[in-house]
């Protein structure tokens, strides 16, 4: 199946919904289109706001293609899935899709289009599509609103496995250093992300030992630096290696 992408006509906007809008076709006659990459992905999930009024259709099915040429339904409990809209309503639009197809795919592409002839209000018949769109050749009117925002896309990433540690690009202050505020931060900077792990990060000095707060970044990890103590992180590590930087 193949449906004309989505078509804006100039000026034509929608208030509710932050994305992607069309305003005045036929629901039928075109879809809002959205693509992404699933590379390095195992599922999908896509969630977003479906939001329509006036002669826009009350029925919206939702299509997938891996090719951007062939697009099938989205299949729910052994059904096609279709959102039912309200008025001027936005509707939750939360689905998954199959991961056999979609998994480690350069693009992956939704439509949402109308379906059947129930329109939300078509102004006891008075919201004709007697117009044509001098870009499209499609007909349109001036009160068939549609929406599509709030879009995010979830998914199982595949990592990629590395042993090597992360290693210290740099400590603030530097070892020996003078002229250092002493109630200044100890920040620790490595050459890719990192995550807290177990045992602790300890101070001493002047035969006393200090357990650290530390604060974290996403590659760097900072201690409140007090008096003048060393620093000494443990064998069991205090910081250890997250393994997707």
């Amino acid at each position: 199946m193949v449906i004309p992408v989505a078509l804006r006509r100039k000026g034509a906007v929608i208030s509710s919904v932050n994305g992607l809008y069309m305003n005045g076709y036929r629901s039928t006659d075109v879809a809002m289109h959205v693509q992404f990459s699933t590379k390095k992905f195992t599922t999908v999930r896509f969630t977003a706001a479906l939001v329509a009024k006036n002669a826009a259709n009350v029925n919206w099915r939702v299509l997938y293609s891996t090719d951007g040429t062939v697009y099938n339904p989205v299949i729910n409990n052994g059904e096609e899935l279709v959102y039912k809209l309200s008025n001027g309503l936005a509707t939750s639009v939360d689905f998954e899709l199959p991961a056999e197809e979609v998994a480690e795919k350069e693009m992956v592409y939704i439509r949402f289009t109308g379906t059947g002839d129930e329109l939300l209000n078509d102004n006891n018949g008075e919201y004709n599509f007697d117009k044509v769109d001098s870009g499209s050749g499609l007909n349109y009117t001036d009160h068939s609103e549609t929406g599509l925002g709030n879009i995010y896309v979830f998914g199982t990433p595949i990592i990629d496995e590395d042993p090597d540690a992360p290693v210290i690009k740099a400590i603030i202050p530097a070892d020996k250093a003078t002229g250092v505020s002493a109630n200044g931060k100890i920040t620790i900077s490595y050459d890719e992300r990192i995550q807290a792990g177990t045992g602790e990060a300890t101070l001493t000095g002047n035969g006393k030992t200090i357990v650290l707060e530390p604060e974290y970044g996403s590659s760097s990890v900072s201690f409140e630096s007090g008096l003048c103590y060393s620093v000494y992180i443990g064998t069991a590590g205090g910081i250890c290696y997250r393994p997707f930087g």
